[in-house]
């Protein structure tokens, strides 16, 4: 039921009896002499108590139709801890509280309100939030740290932290009118400390609440705050690969673990079919079904060319105007965002098809600009010759993770058990150079650690990028690159030690090995450079700079 209105109906009835229950706590706690004289009657709590057992026991109902309604194996995984802790904490004591004052169950009643057995009752009703702690936890039943992240957020955004420094007034005058017969310099002796500091802490939450965002971020966020670097790998592995082939099953995998859809597919249309199927997906077995390359929905995704949304979140209504069939289709295939990579008139299609996100958060501007730019470089590979290099056959294994090279027929990476990417091409270059760890790449090309095996040394070895092979223009300016540093020897500016291309169009360049940690790392690690730093940096820097000018 997504309407609202069924859902008031359904809890006013509670509601009508929380005032009641508040009236009986604040005698309780504060006129405790008063208190069993004025206590709502034992008719009207036997009807709010079995009410309340009712909404528990319909509760523990819902859950068990969704339970059973799963077909997905991780999703019932999720639920089943819940669900049978749930009913084992919830069932007795819903079953006590619906018998009670119940003549018929009177002696039922006496012994479950008993001693030892009113003790296993209250020991077995931990069990519910242990259970729910647990899912959450360990199986990510709720994502809590959204859910932490988005309650932070909203309140420095609204100003709720500020606006609890007249909420404590408030609550203050309060206090001061319940206790009207103390001196008020006794009510600040006793608790004027908490109301300060609770104000302090407010004011001083909302004048940071930027810097303490952002400190949540990367404590709580960190595979979430990284995304954005992720998706960055992810544009540079999808431009060294070969095909449009082989990028796809990297990149879908890759997407779906920064983003979190519930699929992220690559589809493609050859022009001798009349639809897109799904060329790779991950989870592999959650792609989306064929699309009609006639369809509304292509239609739209070909006139705008931006990535489009589909759905408007958990509501499930839709963005572009469909036929009834076609509205089916995409609430059953749960497709949220569509990025076009080619569309026509090229003659091969292809989009990246995403699901919606398990946490139902929508995708922000940053992730459609990225999944932009991921689609940008798969277009460069469709747009590829299918005339290949002469060296096609050769190839290796490389580790997306860590970066290891290994020889062809490897199927997991040593170090850390990641599954190997294949990359196209040669791992030896000019008969000495064997490359060993790729340190990372660039709009030009790739950087390995290379050993040479005629110096017995390590070194740095650029290569240049696949899909630029074919450019003369692009070979030309990697030559000018190797030229115009082995001719400017500079204890700041990394040495050149070879130049040479490999089978007439890899391009590569050999350089010597810095050790040490890039600039981006010491961001990361250290969050803030202080001012000695930032100095010693840029001086190396400006006079490196300042040399080459010089020339």
């Amino acid at each position: 039921i997504r309407a609202r209105w069924p859902w008031a109906i359904a809890w006013l009835p509670a509601l009508c009896w929380v005032p009641l229950y508040l009236r009986d706590a604040f005698l309780v706690v504060y006129r405790p002499a008063q208190a069993f004289t004025n206590l709502m009657p034992v008719e009207v709590r036997l009807v709010g108590t079995r009410l309340y057992g009712l909404y528990g026991l319909l509760s523990l109902l819902a859950l068990a139709v969704n339970y059973f309604r799963l077909t997905d194996l991780n999703d019932r995984r999720r639920l089943r801890v819940l669900f049978i802790g749930g009913a084992a904490a919830v069932l007795p004591g819903i079953a006590r509280l619906l018998i009670w004052r119940s003549a018929s169950f009177s002696g039922v009643f006496n012994w479950l309100a008993s001693g030892v057995p009113s003790i296993l009752l209250a020991v077995v009703f931990v069990l519910f939030p242990a259970c729910f702690a647990y899912s959450i936890l360990r199986h990510r039943l709720l994502d809590i740290r959204l859910i932490i992240r988005q309650g932070v957020q909203h309140a420095a955004a609204r100003g709720v932290l500020l606006s609890a420094v007249p909420i404590l007034g408030v609550i203050l005058v309060a206090d001061l009118l319940v206790h009207g017969d103390q001196p008020l310099i006794r009510i600040l002796e006793a608790r004027g400390w908490a109301y300060a500091g609770l104000g302090i802490v407010a004011v001083a939450a909302h004048s940071q609440r930027r810097r303490w965002g952002e400190a949540v971020d990367r404590q709580f966020f960190r595979e979430r705050y990284d995304a954005r670097l992720l998706l960055h790998q992810v544009a540079a592995e999808s431009a060294r690969a070969r095909t449009f082939e082989d990028a796809a099953p990297g990149v879908v995998t890759r997407v779906e673990a920064a983003l979190h859809p519930e699929f992220a597919a690559v589809m493609d249309r050859p022009p001798d079919l009349a639809c897109f199927r799904t060329l790779a997906s991950s989870p592999a077995d959650k792609g989306p079904p064929p699309i009609a390359a006639e369809s509304s929905l292509i239609s739209a995704v070909r006139t705008l060319g931006d990535p489009l949304d589909v759905l408007l979140g958990k509501s499930g209504s839709l963005r572009v105007r469909l036929t009834a069939e076609e509205k089916a289709f995409v609430r059953g295939a749960r497709i949220d965002l569509i990025v076009a990579i080619a569309v026509a008139p090229a003659p091969h299609e292809a989009l990246l098809a995403l699901g919606a996100t398990r946490s139902e958060e929508p995708y922000t501007r940053d992730d459609r600009d990225m999944l932009a730019a991921i689609a940008a470089n798969l277009e460069l590979l469709l747009e590829r010759t299918a005339v290949l290099p002469a060296h096609a056959a050769e190839g290796f294994a490389e580790c997306p993770a860590c970066g290891a090279c290994s020889d062809m027929g490897a199927e997991t990476c040593a170090k850390d058990g990641a599954k190997l990417a294949t990359v196209h091409g040669p791992r030896v270059f000019a008969g000495r150079y064997r490359l060993e760890r790729r340190l990372g790449s660039g709009g030009m090309g790739a950087v390995y650690e290379a050993a040479d095996s005629a110096l017995q040394r390590r070194v740095a070895l650029k290569v240049i990028r696949e899909d630029r092979l074919g450019s003369a223009e692009a070979i030309l300016r990697f030559q000018r690159e190797a030229r115009a540093a082995a001719g400017f020897p500079h204890p700041n500016v990394v040495t050149v030690h070879d130049y040479g291309i490999e089978a007439g169009t890899r391009a590569f360049l050999v350089m010597e090995l810095l050790e040490g940690a890039t600039l981006r790392d010491e961001l990361r690690a250290r969050g803030r450079l202080d001012a000695a730093s930032v100095m010693r940096i840029f001086r190396g820097l400006c006079i490196a700079v300042g040399a080459a000018h010089a020339r």
